[in-house]
């Protein structure tokens, strides 16, 4: 005797298959004028069109004149690209014309449209004007977005475009501010010839060393430094433009060195601000008013800033 739960199981399966008719036609593809199919059959199932979402889709599309790029198949013709299933499009002008302007802009209705502020490129600013050859990404926060042409002068703007399922934010390059949404991009650190912090020597002299490093605003990221007295030194840091009155200025940080070879060394991912300027002391006891002198080459090592 078949079992109840198995005739059930059956009736399941047969009614999915009679339903599949139906989902195609949700999956239909788009033309000229129609935004892509809603709802949650078309969001797993279709996304733009009658194929189920790909990582890595790509279309190609062009415009002689303003409005939104149409795409060619498979590629969604009204130039309104339904992100449902991705986190990042990536949008290639392999040509621009001349005088021409175009936006990347994002909607959630398809009918109200904004500049996209999560767009970045590494030199280029969103709208994109007569540049040839700029790649932007731009992370997929909203459901809709579209390359918008707001200014025609003359020529063929050509857009090469490909949506991917994850973060593809990974390359030397500037990621403009206001990505908005809660998408971790990740986000590949070149090495650099310029850009990074600054070294600066220090030395004890037989004095209190009261030193101006910089003289306008700036960030000490860190230091090393290391003590080859027989008692404790200390190292004041000042927000100051000038050099510090040792005993009577106030310092921002003190750093405490142990005697015979103490060393401190620390070091900050971001920089610890100094809005008037950076400037150093180096005493032989503690207290923000102490002004005792040390001997030459007690501390030695380096200040990092910028």
């Amino acid at each position: 005797m078949i079992r109840r739960s198995m005739i059930a199981a059956i009736i399941a399966a047969v009614l999915c298959l009679l339903a599949l008719p139906a989902m195609a036609e949700n999956c239909a593809p788009q033309t000229a004028g129609q935004l892509p199919a809603t709802g949650p059959q078309s969001e797993i199932f279709c996304n733009q069109g009658s194929q189920i979402v790909p990582d890595g889709w790509t279309f190609s599309g062009s415009a002689t004149s303003t409005g939104a790029i149409p795409y060619l198949s498979p590629g969604p013709t009204n130039g309104i690209i339904d992100t449902t299933g991705y986190q990042t499009i990536s949008f290639q002008a392999t040509s621009i014309g001349a005088g021409n302007t175009i936006h990347f802009e994002t909607s959630n209705d398809g009918a109200t449209w904004v500049n996209h502020a999560g767009c970045f490129n590494g030199g280029q600013a969103n709208p994109l004007l007569n540049v040839t050859a700029a790649v932007f990404v731009c992370q997929a926060y909203t459901r809709y977005m579209r390359i918008n042409v707001t200014v025609y002068g003359s020529g063929t703007i050509s857009v090469l475009v490909v949506a991917k399922q994850g973060p593809t934010a990974s390359g030397a390059g500037n990621v403009a501010q206001g990505l908005g949404g809660s998408t971790a991009w990740s986000v590949k650190i070149s090495p650099q010839t310029t850009g990074g912090a600054t070294n600066f020597r220090i030395n004890a002299a037989a004095t209190t060393n009261a030193t101006n490093v910089k003289a306008s605003a700036g960030q000490v990221y860190g230091w090393c430094l290391t003590n080859a007295a027989a008692a404790l030194r200390y190292v004041r840091l000042f927000n100051l433009a000038t050099a510090p009155t040792v005993g009577t200025s106030t310092p921002t940080q003190t750093i405490i060195l142990a005697a015979n070879g103490g060393e401190v060394c620390q070091s900050f991912d971001f920089g610890i601000v100094y809005a008037t300027g950076i400037a150093f002391d180096i005493t032989g006891a503690n207290g923000d008013s102490d002004a005792t002198a040390v001997t030459a080459n007690d501390v030695s090592g380096a200040l990092y800033f910028q």
